[in-house]
């Protein structure tokens, strides 16, 4: 499951635009359909008889030896009184429903993602306050949080970071100065009319390329622009920019103007990305090079960009570049027109002109490092855009922006101290017996066609698994000052020079793009590879002195939710190397398609607030969700087999069924009892009937 499974962002692109951003490499996020799920099912008949009564209580019941083990944690979220075949769900996690709050910075409470979040970040909050040896990499984290917790020094500094900065886009007069503050907003990592991202080369998985991306805007939707009925949210952004540039030091009358110019500008931006424009290539878009985007797009500053940046990575003693300053063919595009028009209204219209647009985005993207006036703007624009937007804590603010700053340095502070070399070992087991059951059953799936199935383990036992942190730590050793502001500026630059040094290097399958201490574990189809943090690997989902149920439950359903991932309907379509290539034959994807249509109506049956799950939208992550509890119960039971030389037991059965039910997605009662209905294993070891609520149904065979 991805992070942005549980904190989803606003897409600003068009679908047209998504979609071709499929081919030049990101995750495979929200993957439709899996391989794999379809092989596990098996037809249920009802023959299991009525519920045995006597297992109401399993886990407390049970006398296999392994109670002195169990979590007590789990039994006290339980609901006793549930039969677990009529709501699975309620019967697992009734107790904690019934007693827990959400928390005034959180609009939603997750029971193993949240007390996992919550422990994580209050660990490292201890490492972060706790003084570090001088001269210690250590000490830079150390200092670097502070900076961002003296709130009394950045009440003081008031708006004054902001004036160097907003007194050279003001001076603007000549298209090279323009240029110029162009090329420093880029350096800085504010990118206001290009996006620039580093990816794997869709065309050659070997190397890198700069990816030429759509910008960001200050909406996070295209339609907050252009239709009419969305006026409202441009209401909300222009209160902002008004009151942001006010407290800058602007009068009223020019904040108002210049507020109408920035959004007019974006809107017009806006408008030429939803036109029709020029189709990417299915193969993927061709690589050029520095000169030829200098001819084809003249108005574009590319050769002060560049130079902005060779100059800076000198500066700090950074290799960065060498392969576009020879003019290899590094750099992408994603929308061919959008980058004529641009290129020609830099050059056509007066230098001034985009001053409104420039300054109001510098404070945009200052507000939250700057004082509680500016922040507190921030998060009416946010909460004007997102219903139940909630602020944080700020040191929950603070430990996420150390972190973000000092990437390799936070890493080694927490792996040190929450993933121990013996955590490695065991938690690696469990993860490596994941990826072989998935292959196992690949290999006895007989829906899949021969070619279909040697590419699928071809792929399948080349997937790289990354656990725990990166192997390798790249130290920029950056400055720390007292200034939470200036630190904030040297680290978002920083950190996208380390990103662009990675066009001059191979491809790194083992490179982390999210730091250790997340709690969650992602698949990337650009590299195929999984990767699992510590931060997850942590309880309730990984104990290495608990349960190899508990385990294979937690953090096994988890990582076999992001194998399955890899081998779904977008997962057909990039390769053993992650290139595009639609490697299923047609009869394979026959009779998928004819199994997806069973999985859609499964969920369809299912109702929030007399409103059906929507089985269509809800494909991917349900049978991934599947994928993962069936892959990984078959790892348990050869797990089993091969280290006790016996077959799991019916109670160690539910500890498993226990731990994946704490462990839900939303909306979390039908991403559980769905799952468990379709599995065999939790109707034979809870006996349930075809008269239970959750029945052993058959959706696919």
């Amino acid at each position: 499951m991805l992070l942005v499974e549980r904190y989803h962002s606003v897409e600003i692109r068009v679908e047209r635009n998504r979609q071709r951003r499929v081919l030049i490499a990101k995750n495979a996020i929200f993957a439709t359909l899996s391989i794999v799920l379809v092989a596990s099912f098996a037809l249920w008949d009802g023959r299991h008889g009525s519920t045995d009564r006597s297992l109401l209580a399993p886990v407390l019941e049970r006398s296999d030896g392994y109670l002195g083990k169990l979590d007590p944690g789990i039994i006290a979220n339980m609901n006793l009184s549930v039969d677990p075949c009529d709501n699975f769900y309620e019967y697992a996690c009734g107790s904690w429903i019934a007693s827990a709050k959400v928390p005034t910075d959180q609009s939603e409470l997750l029971l193993s993602w949240d007390e996992t979040q919550d422990r994580v970040d209050l660990e490292v909050r201890k490492l972060m306050e706790q003084q570090a040896p001088e001269d210690s990499p250590m000490e830079s984290v150390n200092k670097w949080y502070k900076s961002c917790m003296d709130e009394e020094s950045i009440e003081e500094a008031g708006a004054s970071p902001l004036k160097i900065f907003l007194d050279e886009i003001d001076a603007v007069e000549t298209e090279e100065q323009l240029h110029s503050i162009i090329a420093r907003f880029i350096n800085t990592g504010i990118f206001i009319f290009i996006n620039w991202r580093v990816e794997p080369y869709v065309l050659d998985r070997g190397s890198y390329a700069i990816i030429l991306d759509l910008p960001n805007f200050m909406l996070p939707s295209l339609s907050y622009y252009l239709d009419a009925n969305e006026a409202g949210m441009r209401e909300v952004l222009r209160t902002f920019l008004i009151d942001t540039a006010i407290l800058a030091g602007y009068p009223r009358a020019e904040a108002e103007n210049s507020a109408e110019e920035s959004i007019s500008i974006e809107q017009e931006l806006a408008g030429w990305i939803a036109q029709e424009n020029d189709a990417m290539p299915q193969a993927g878009p061709m690589a050029v090079n520095m000169s030829t985007l200098v001819e084809r797009y003249p108005g574009i500053p590319w050769r002060a960009i560049l130079t902005r940046l060779t100059d800076h990575c000198e500066t700090v003693g950074f290799d960065c570049l060498q392969s576009v300053k020879r003019d290899a063919d590094k750099f992408l595009f994603i929308d061919l027109s959008y980058l004529e028009r641009l290129s020609f209204a830099l050059h056509t219209r007066p230098a001034r002109s985009w001053i409104p647009l420039l300054r109001h985005s510098l404070i945009h993207w200052a507000a939250p490092f700057l004082d509680s006036r500016f922040r507190n703007a921030e998060f009416q624009l946010r909460r004007g855009l997102t219903a139940g937007f909630l602020p944080q804590p700020r040191w929950k603010f603070c430990i996420q922006r150390t972190g973000e700053a000092l990437p390799s340095m936070t890493d080694m502070m927490f792996v040190s101290k929450f993933f121990t070399p013996q955590d490695s070992k065991v938690g690696g087991e469990v993860i490596r017996r994941l990826k072989t059951s998935f292959i196992h059953r690949l290999q006895n799936a007989n829906w899949l066609d021969d070619p279909t199935r040697r590419r699928a383990l071809s792929k399948a036992e080349s997937m790289a698994l990354n656990i725990g942190a990166p192997n390798n730590y790249m130290f920029l050793r950056q400055p720390v000052s007292s200034s939470f502001f200036n630190n904030s500026l040297k680290a978002g630059s920083l950190n996208f020079l380390e990103k662009l040094s990675l066009v001059d290097v191979k491809v790194d399958r083992s490179l982390w793009k999210l730091p250790a201490d997340t709690v969650n574990a992602w698949y990337d189809g650009a590299v195929n590879a999984i990767f699992i943090p510590a931060g997850i690997m942590q309880p309730p989902f990984f104990d290495r002195s608990k349960l190899a149920a508990q385990n294979f439950g937690g953090i096994g359903t988890v990582v076999g939710h992001e194998i399955t991932h890899g081998f779904d309907t977008k997962g057909s379509l990039l390769n053993e190397n992650g290139e595009p290539e639609s490697w299923w034959t047609a009869e394979t994807r026959k009779r998928f398609q004819e199994r997806l249509s069973c999985i859609e109506e499964l969920y369809d049956r299912f109702r929030i607030a007399g409103v059906p799950v929507d089985g269509i939208n809800t494909a991917a992550e349900n049978v991934a969700d599947m994928g993962g509890v069936a892959v990984s119960l078959q790892a348990f039971r050869e797990w089993h087999r091969e280290k006790l030389k016996s077959e799991a037991s019916q109670g160690m059965v539910q500890v498993f069924f226990l731990s994946y039910a704490q462990d839900p997605h939303a909306p979390k009662p039908f991403r559980v009892n769905a799952v468990v209905s379709q599995n065999p294993s939790f109707a034979e070891s809870f006996r349930s009937s075809s008269s239970s609520s959750i029945p052993p149904s058959v959706i696919s065979s």
